[in-house]
């Protein structure tokens, strides 16, 4: 199974935020036992919301590798610099011409400018 790779720096945290929301907690309450403001709660939330999932691959124009899935409510740019932050080791030794980032029909050189 391909791993889902987020925005947020506390993806784990985030998850348990949102299932106790959907649970009927009350975001005050919620604020409270993870001591963070309501207002990071509602952060949180609507980051879920607005939310896109891309599925991102590699490819070199002959073979396909399956990166991962990245939910970014920011875009597919975004997608691809949070894919290639969580594995800038692999990404490193990949910086050849023919390498891209792909999702659906969008696609990005790891030469880029956008991605450093």
């Amino acid at each position: 199974m391909q791993p889902t790779i987020t925005e947020s720096a506390f993806p784990e945290r985030d998850q348990q935020i949102l299932d106790a929301l959907a649970g009927g907690a009350v975001k005050k309450d919620v604020a409270k036992s993870f001591d963070l403001t309501v207002g990071t709660i509602q952060k949180i939330v609507r980051r879920d919301k607005a939310g896109e999932v891309f599925a991102l691959a590699l490819t070199d124009g002959q073979q396909t590798v399956p990166v991962g899935h990245v939910k970014t409510s920011r875009g597919f740019i975004h997608a691809c610099r949070c894919a290639k932050r969580k594995f800038s080791g692999t990404f490193q030794r990949l910086e050849l011409p023919q390498w891209k980032l792909v999702s659906g029909s969008e696609s990005i050189s790891l030469n880029d400018a956008a991605l450093q």
